[in-house]
């Protein structure tokens, strides 16, 4: 008789942790096109800063600019915009993905400048930049101007890209 009590017990502790336990799909896919940059957290990057993210055979490094994140989902950071200088390179491994590099951007090789980022993320993305900053003494500061900028461009692109993270 216990058993089945320490069960539901269990049940609903853990669906009490979860905030969106009780949302439905469509209201968690609403919260998640709602999001906003966190104007209270830009942090600015130096050339002296050099962020990276490394992810497979891929760097992305945000050397000179401002970077804000999203507005935390369930506790979680699921995003970030960069405007500065950046730099992706990759270079695959796999006989197959250099092909299909080859394919449509004529060298096997990706190695591009950039001017802005937006990107979003299910993993701890937002750890390791967050590592990074702490490392290199970055401390966020408000910047309601730079988070304006990008308001009509994140309207634009969260609705496709917030359907990936439900998933």
């Amino acid at each position: 008789m216990r058993l089945p009590l320490g069960f539901a017990l269990l049940a609903f502790f853990l669906g009490a942790s979860s905030p969106a336990a009780h949302l439905s799909p469509r209201e968690v896919l609403a919260a998640l096109n709602a999001l906003r940059l966190d104007s209270q957290r830009v942090y600015k990057i130096s050339p002296s800063d050099r962020i990276e993210l490394h992810e497979g055979d891929a760097v992305l490094a945000l050397d000179q600019g401002k970077l804000a994140f999203f507005e935390p989902f369930e506790n979680r950071i699921t995003g970030f915009v960069f405007s500065g200088i950046g730099h992706a390179l990759a270079l695959p491994r796999n006989p197959a993905e250099r092909q299909q590099m080859a394919r449509f951007l004529g060298p096997p090789v990706l190695d591009q400048r950039f001017v802005s980022v937006y990107a979003r993320f299910t993993d701890d993305t937002a750890q390791q930049l967050l590592s990074q900053f702490s490392q290199a003494l970055l401390q966020p500061a408000p910047d309601d101007s730079f988070t304006a900028l990008w308001r009509p461009n994140i309207e634009r692109l969260n609705t496709s890209h917030s359907q990936r993270i439900l998933f």
